[in-house]
């Protein structure tokens, strides 16, 4: 039986894959790379280890990223072997193709233009004011401040030195993970589908099914990749509002009630009424800032765990210990029918 393949179509695809498709998985890997580092301090000392959790998750996805665009890289070339198998003879049934090499090509796909800002996080609102680290050390300071006059004070400003984080970096990496799952959805995987698609046409027999098997575990894992990365954007906003929120009340507070503690000491004929009521204060606004501490850290580990459901959801069919990126696993060959 004679296979029905049109060589044209499976040139212009392998173009379109290794000319476009494969680069752009290099430029998404090299985005993702860049965006979700946080700048010291990052989450905040009691928040690193769910800030190291995140680090990995996302470092694993950029190796999965690159991982795609070798991936596409061998399609490619398998196509290209197609092409010369049947050149070679019409009769030719393609066996166990691997793809190793790439060779010139006289269709050219042609490049779709790329804007030259599409990289850069759009602008968003967000609640709460994100205060700088030094206006969050400075409410440190003055918390301090207010524990040297009201001792029982002093379990705020050292629970909440826990949290001082760098809001404005949380905020720009939710921000550019975020683009990075959405150009994944719209743009890159949709470029692989067309190109990996428009090999099929006019194909049939000859491996179609294995090509097209091989073209649907990429898809999932892509697919799996987008979904992990827009989970980690919104797990840093999340954990975003949580702070910003939490250092915003903090900051209206702190202002007012140094200027009370002080007045009361200051003011008050009765030094030993004044220790009382200073011990009284300070222990009731203690023991609200350490219901919102714990509040913000309960609010954090959801959005971890809910992280950890995505991840689960990927690598629950990895063997333990392997940490090669899912796509690298995928055999990349397909044998004629």
């Amino acid at each position: 039986m004679s296979l029905q393949i049109d060589p044209a179509q499976l040139a212009r695809a392998a173009s379109g894959l290794d000319d476009i498709v494969k680069g752009e998985y290099g430029r998404i890997a090299a985005t993702l790379r860049r965006g979700f580092p946080l700048e010291a301090p990052g989450l905040g000392s009691l928040l690193g280890p769910q800030e190291a959790y995140y680090n990995e998750v996302a470092d694993y996805h950029v190796r999965n990223l690159v991982a795609a665009g070798d991936a596409v890289g061998e399609i490619a070339a398998g196509l290209r072997a197609m092409v010369r198998n049947l050149h070679a003879s019409e009769e030719a049934h393609t066996t166990g193709l691997l793809a190793t090499h790439r060779t010139p090509d006289d269709h050219k796909a042609r490049r779709t233009t790329v804007s030259a800002d599409r990289d850069v996080p759009a602008e968003q609102d967000w609640d709460g004011v994100a205060l700088d680290q030094r206006t969050q050390s400075d409410l440190l300071r003055i918390s301090y401040a207010i524990a040297g006059i009201a001792p029982s004070y002093l379990p705020t400003p050292v629970a909440v030195s826990g949290l001082v984080a760098n809001l404005a970096s949380i905020r720009t990496a939710a921000t550019e993970l975020a683009a990075v799952a959405e150009s994944l959805q719209t743009d890159v995987n949709a470029k692989f589908d067309h190109y990996a698609a428009e090999a099929t046409v006019g194909w049939r027999d000859g491996g179609l099914e294995a090509y097209q098997g091989v073209i649907a575990a990429m898809n999932d894992e892509l697919a799996r990749a987008r979904r992990t990365i827009d989970a980690l954007s919104a797990t840093l906003m999340a954990t975003f509002a949580m702070l910003s929120a939490f250092w915003s009340a903090f900051a209206r507070f702190t202002g007012d009630f140094f200027a009370t503690v002080l007045r009361l000491r200051q003011t008050s004929p009765n030094p030993d009424q004044a220790e009382a009521a200073l011990a009284s204060l300070g222990a009731a606004a203690s023991a609200r800032w350490l219901a919102a501490h714990r509040s913000v850290l309960a609010a954090v580990a959801t959005a971890v765990t809910q992280l950890g459901e995505t991840v689960a959801a990927f690598a629950a069919g990895r063997a333990p210990g392997d940490a090669r990126p899912e796509i690298q696993q995928i055999s990349i060959s397909w044998q004629p029918a």
